[in-house]
């Protein structure tokens, strides 16, 4: 069983039971206790449980992961979010059949496209909501679990990734939480794993959406090498070892 697939396993019988002990979850999941042990650190770090001698509890009041990184908020990091968002808007031709991701980069791209003619698959309850705006602009929304974050939901979960099966894009914008040239792209909780593997099998383009702020930050979890994107977007501030990396690897890099 792959770790995505463990770990979610674990979370449904931390749900379920009410507690989980290591023992048993090394005979369920044929692992070792390190291994296992590694997994409850980082459903700990996502906020899901709290651990304990020889196994963990849930964590009261949870009710998501963690989606807002610590600069979520910061004026400078918003700006850049918004700058990316007009640079990714004029990427996009009308007719298109476009995918967005969940998150705050992706609801500004939603905004910068009002007017357009669209066809738009989103997961992103806000950026849909503020999608509907427009009446030239046809939204998809695929069912799934619902993922509550601090300040906004999205769906996720097997059904969403089922529905993915029978779409293509033309263009899929991926947000994630860090660039790394050793982690690669890494995320904030491991529902967004499985999600950016698919999207990646359904797209023509796939476009990773990241403000300068997340390069040389590592995150939470590593999803995928950087040569995973066809295409980049971004803030023209980024250290220079990474224009060299997208360069030598022929991915296509757009700044502000």
């Amino acid at each position: 069983m792959f770790k995505v697939s463990r770990i979610e396993e674990i979370k449904k019988l931390l749900s379920d039971d009410g507690q989980v002990n290591v023992g048993h979850l090394c005979e369920i999941f044929g692992v070792s206790s390190v291994t296992i042990r590694n997994d409850l650190k980082l459903l700990e770090r996502e906020g899901f449980l709290i651990r304990t001698h020889g196994g963990a509890v849930p964590r009261e009041g949870y009710t998501g992961p963690v989606n807002d990184p610590p600069d979520a908020f910061d004026a400078e990091a918003v700006e850049k979010r918004k700058k990316i968002a007009e640079v990714a808007a004029k990427h996009i031709k009308d007719g298109m059949w476009i995918y967005l991701s969940s998150g705050r980069t992706c609801y500004e791209i939603g905004k910068k496209l009002l007017d357009r003619s669209l066809n738009i698959v989103t997961g992103g309850l806000n950026t849909a909501i503020e999608l509907s705006n427009s009446k030239s602009i046809e939204i998809l929304i695929p069912g799934g679990n619902l993922v509550r974050g601090n300040n906004f939901a999205f769906l996720a979960g097997d059904w969403f990734l089922r529905s993915l099966d029978e779409m293509r894009f033309d263009q899929a914008y991926v947000g994630v939480s860090g660039v790394d040239l050793k982690s690669g792209f890494t995320v904030n909780n491991s529902l967004e794993f499985r999600l950016i593997e698919k999207i990646k099998s359904v797209s023509i383009e796939t476009i990773v959406i990241a403000d300068s702020t997340k390069f040389g930050h590592r995150s939470f979890m590593p999803v995928a090498d950087l040569t995973y994107a066809n295409t980049v977007i971004t803030n023209s501030d980024i250290p220079d070892e990474y224009r060299e990396y997208f360069e030598k690897h022929h991915i296509n890099l757009i700044t502000d």
